[in-house]
């Protein structure tokens, strides 16, 4: 379960400060230079990331697109592996798969919606992933290619689970996400702590993924082969930050032990707005861990983005 804090837990948190006899006239005065940026303080709704992980989290950033008909197998076999292992796999449906994921140029055209990201397009041209569905399983090769098609998920996921120094963590997060429901800005301020020793360079980039967008989405399983107009887009990527999906650097050769760690309003602070259309209570974060050497991921994690819908 996610730590959740109330928001007077968040004052105490940001300011650091606890004085129970003390009077204030405005409890959100010491505050103001805080908030200029960010909003009415009254708004932030703040989640704490789950930092008693037990075990690595699989992350697979499926490549898809609601015009690729043979990709809703792909979502289902993905939700599969994450039901049966829970809390050790997880999918991000990357929405990148060149004309399988465009919006159609005819406004009378069936699929108007654009889920294409910077970072996905990014990602698809760096591990040269040109046929669909497929996956990137924590960015590792396999058979001698990081693209792995969907036959070859389970596959590839039970080798790892089954491997305990594999799912054992590679670092500890503790980290805060303040999101401002008026201003629609989220700020993550990251902590991370490496458990073991790593080699190259280590950056820690956020996502935001979307759930339950209703839009159209192709089907090779249904012979008339009309769009199912009620398809339901979970675990969809919306943006990556910062830099897309490159991120920031946190760690060069870490040793266990080391520590990467930020303070809130500093310019390690991350921060990124939301855009009208995306339904925030419905939306995730995600924290993805990896080696800009290697391109391994190392760590992946995922809370809420509010505490309540609202």
């Amino acid at each position: 379960m996610m730590k959740k804090l109330l928001w007077i837990l968040n004052l105490f948190l940001v300011t650091g400060v606890f004085t129970s006899c003390d009077e204030v006239d405005d409890p959100y005065e010491h505050l103001d230079e805080f908030i200029t940026d960010t909003g009415d303080s009254r708004f932030n709704d703040t989640v704490m990331n789950d930092a008693n992980l037990s075990s690595r989290v699989i992350l697979i950033e499926d490549f898809t697109g609601h015009k690729c008909p043979n990709c809703p197998a792909a979502t289902d076999l993905g939700k599969q592996l994450v039901d049966d292992n829970p809390g050790q796999v997880f999918v991000v449906a990357v929405h990148n798969s060149g004309n399988f994921s465009e919006p159609d140029s005819d406004p009378d055209g069936k699929f108007q919606a654009d889920y294409e990201t910077e970072a996905g397009e990014n990602l698809r041209v760096e591990f040269q992933i040109a046929s669909f569905p497929a996956g990137l399983i924590d960015r590792q090769e396999w058979n001698n290619s990081f693209r792995v098609g969907m036959g070859q998920w389970e596959n590839n996921v039970n080798t790892k689970l089954q491997n305990p120094d594999y799912m054992e963590l590679n670092f500890r997060v503790n980290s805060t996400n303040i999101y401002n429901t008026d201003s629609r800005i989220l700020r993550v301020v990251p902590n991370v702590t490496a458990l073991d020793s790593e080699s190259g360079e280590i950056y820690f980039v956020v996502y935001i993924l979307e759930n339950g967008i209703v839009s159209p989405q192709e089907d090779s399983r249904f012979p008339d082969s009309t769009p199912i107009k009620d398809y339901i887009h979970n675990h969809l990527l919306r943006a990556s930050f910062p830099l897309d999906d490159i991120g920031t650097k946190i760690f060069e050769n870490p040793s266990s032990g080391d520590q990467y760690m930020t303070e809130f309003q500093s310019m390690d602070e991350l921060r990124f707005e939301l855009k009208p259309e995306w339904a925030a209570q419905n939306c995730e974060v995600a924290y993805v861990i990896y080696n800009r050497t290697s391109k391994e991921v190392l760590h992946f994690e995922t809370m809420p983005l509010m505490n309540s819908g609202g």
